[in-house]
């Protein structure tokens, strides 16, 4: 089967292996596996969480994060909305992270953790 789009191949995935592992997360010194139909779910929630703080088709919205689980579902509910994943690497500094937001016309910026949203803060001058 063929793909147009990423979100088709996910979506495909999602219901074909819906009980499989799909990531692994170290929590409290263990390995704990979320499934497809997991990252599925939260994935649409998190769509939809965005959709009602206005994002819509074409917007960009930025991950600043490191590679994790919450990455990748924020990127596909992202994608499956029809919005633009804007990447920044988690050790970039303020103002490089301030030149992307500004270039890219990035709406909206997640965060993985209290570190990279003190960076934000700073841009926003907060």
């Amino acid at each position: 089967m063929s793909y147009e789009t990423i979100s088709q191949l996910f979506l495909e995935s999602v219901s074909k292996f819906s009980d499989n592992p799909a990531y692994y997360k170290k929590i409290d010194g263990r390995w704990v596996g979320l499934t497809y139909g997991e990252v599925g779910s939260q994935a649409k929630s998190f769509a939809a969480g965005l959709v009602k703080l206005g994002v819509s088709v074409g917007d960009r919205v930025a991950i600043l994060s490191t590679n994790n689980p919450q990455w990748a579902i924020s990127d596909f509910a992202i994608a499956g909305m029809g919005a633009v994943s804007v990447t920044i690497y988690p050790t970039l500094i303020p103002k490089q992270i301030k030149y992307i937001i500004n270039d890219s016309g990035t709406k909206i910026v997640i965060t993985e953790n209290a570190e990279q949203t003190h960076k934000i803060l700073e841009i926003m001058n907060c």
